[in-house]
This record gives C-alpha cells, structure tokens and sequence, in this order.
C-alpha cells in the first residue's frame, strides 16, 4: 500500500480478525472482528460428544457474538504530511 502513497484509515479502509494481542502496537491501529474461539471450540467439542455418544442434535447450526473491535484503520483519517 504504502508504494502507491495509500495509507490505512487515510485512503484505505483495512479490517481483519484475531485477537488484541496479535494486533498490539500497529500504527495505525487496527480495526479487527474479535470471533469466540474458546466458545467455539466448546460448542464443538459438545457436539462430538453428542455425536460419539449417539445423540441427536437440537439443531444444525450454531450461533456466536463476534464484536467489531474498531481502531484507527477504518476511520477516515485526514492524511498527515
């Protein structure tokens, strides 16, 4: 980005997803979607039990809150000169 003069929060919108700590200390600091892994993997888990055991399953499916944890990245920042 930064060879073709864009700047992130500037020019350029930029989101990912993970964890505060894999993002710790970036300038501009990033907006990232924080996803339930621990709470994910227990829902799993309780699946696979239920399968192994021979259980039918409530349902198909399987909702989690994510969160938009929003930095700088996404903002439109006036370019700094």
């Amino acid at each position: 980005m930064a060879d073709r003069g864009l700047r992130a929060g500037t020019n350029i919108a930029v989101i990912s997803h993970g964890s505060r700590m894999a993002f710790n200390g970036m300038i501009p600091s990033l907006t990232y979607l924080r996803i339930p892994y621990f709470e994910m993997g227990k829902e799993a888990c309780r699946i696979l039990d239920r399968k192994i055991k021979g259980l039918p399953l409530e349902k198909n499916y399987s909702f989690m809150d994510a969160e938009i944890v929003e930095g700088e990245s996404t903002l439109n920042q006036p370019e700094r000169r």
